[in-house]
C-alpha cells in the first residue's frame, strides 16, 4: 500500500512538471520500477503453429513493448521489454508455448532497460 501510495505521489509531480515532449507513456515507464529486457530464442515445434501469434497476444496481454519473428533455422526469436514481474509471467507463457507447438528449449538473456525501444509488440518479418 506505501509503494502504491509513493508511485502515484511521484506519478501526480511527473505530470506536474513535466516538460515539453514528455507524454504518458514516458511517464508511466518512469513510475515502472525495475524495467527489463528479454531477448529470447525459442527451439521447438514452434513454427507453423501459432507461435508468432499466440506471442503477439501474451504480450499484449501483458503489457510488453517489442517484436517477434521466425528464423530460417526453425526457431523464433522474442524481444520483450516491460516490467520485470510481467516478463517472468511472459517467459512461464513461452515455455509452455500454444497447444499445437512443442517448445524444446528457450535461451533467454535477462538486461536492466533504461529507455525503451519499442511502443508497442509486434510481430516482424
Amino acid at each position: 500500500r506505501y509503494r502504491f501510495k509513493r508511485a502515484f505521489i511521484t506519478f501526480m509531480a511527473l505530470i506536474t512538471f513535466m516538460p515539453p515532449g514528455i507524454d504518458s507513456y514516458h511517464i508511466r515507464c518512469k513510475v515502472e520500477m525495475s524495467l527489463k529486457t528479454l531477448p529470447m530464442i525459442v527451439s521447438g515445434r514452434v513454427q507453423g503453429v501459432g507461435f508468432r501469434y499466440f506471442t503477439l497476444e501474451e504480450a499484449r496481454a501483458f503489457e510488453l513493448t517489442g517484436y517477434v519473428k521466425n528464423l530460417t533455422d526453425g526457431n523464433v526469436e522474442i524481444y520483450a521489454e516491460g516490467p520485470e514481474q510481467r516478463l517472468k509471467s511472459f517467459y512461464k507463457e513461452m515455455k509452455q508455448g500454444p497447444s499445437l507447438s512443442r517448445v524444446l528449449h528457450v535461451e533467454e538473456d535477462w538486461q536492466d532497460l533504461n529507455v525503451r525501444k519499442y511502443r508497442e509488440f509486434r510481430i516482424t518479418y
